[in-house]
């Protein structure tokens, strides 16, 4: 056990063994619900990468995507999420009426804008799965930084005017240039770090940042998820800064694509979160 939990680290975990785990299906997404705070409507789920060995148990995303970051082969999990995701998503809309605006949001690093085959893997997905390009959300998350705006931008622009698909941007006000992707790049939806919704109760000046993100969303005619919700306080919190749409462990914990709907949607029924 210590052998593998000293292999297992951030700087030590083999290329090839992550690529072996993608492909043999040790990686797997697990899917966690985007609440209404309001009604407790599960209005979406984010397909996390969950890798998991028999004998070590759960591997965070930490310890292997940057390891593909770094080597240039993040599309290839980005591939597979996009091609398991979309094809639960048709597995679960042949089951139960999931409404028009239900989607699954995909993460995307931001090293991948600068990949000419993201556009094509997305049209590639969504036509063999035959789901609607609008149930599905690209997360662009920041773990590194877009190098070619220019670059970055057309490959956005074919995501979202091209095929159509929805933009959000995670974790923002922990990134790079967050102030300057969302004036330059066509987001439809902001995602809070979870650090600020944590210090909501206990700093004036992230509780003011979540209320200035909201109003600049709104000016924008944009979507705003908070994420890392766990409490109660938080959700009042949030809604009184004017967020209704939430995310994390206190809303739902992620769960196998096999487990979605005995947990969301009972019978047939609208999905509702049993958080709280």
């Amino acid at each position: 056990m210590a052998v593998l939990d000293e292999v297992l680290t951030p700087t030590e975990v083999p290329l090839w063994r992550i690529l072996e785990g993608i492909s043999t299906g040790e990686v797997r997404p697990h899917y966690q619900p985007i609440v209404s705070l309001r009604t407790g409507e599960v209005v979406a789920v984010e397909a996390l990468a969950r890798w998991t060995l028999p004998e070590t148990g759960t591997i965070p995303a930490a310890l292997f995507v940057p390891v593909l970051e770094r080597c240039r082969r993040v599309t290839d999990l980005t591939a597979f999420m996009l091609d398991r995701a979309c094809a639960d998503l048709a597995a679960w809309q042949a089951d139960v009426p999931l409404g028009t605006g239900f989607r699954v949001a995909i993460n995307v690093s931001a090293t991948e804008l600068a990949d000419g085959r993201l556009a094509a893997l997305v049209r590639e997905a969504l036509a063999q799965h035959r789901v609607s390009a609008r149930s599905i959300c690209i997360e662009v998350t920041e773990t590194a930084k877009v190098d070619d705006m220019v670059l970055a931008g057309n490959v956005l622009a074919e995501l979202v005017t091209g095929i159509g698909v929805r933009l959000a941007l995670d974790d923002f006000g922990t990134g790079f240039a967050d102030g300057e992707y969302l004036e330059t790049f066509p987001f439809d939806t902001v995602k809070i770090d979870r650090s600020f919704v944590d210090g909501m109760g206990r700093r004036d000046d992230h509780a003011a940042f979540v209320r200035a993100t909201v109003g600049y969303a709104q000016h924008r005619s944009m979507g705003v998820v908070a994420e890392g919700v766990q409490h109660r306080h938080q959700a009042a919190a949030l809604l009184s800064a004017g967020c209704s749409v939430g995310q994390g462990f206190g809303l739902g914990m992620p769960c196998p694509a096999e487990e979605i709907l005995e947990r969301w949607i009972p019978s047939g029924t609208r999905a509702r979160s049993t958080g709280f």
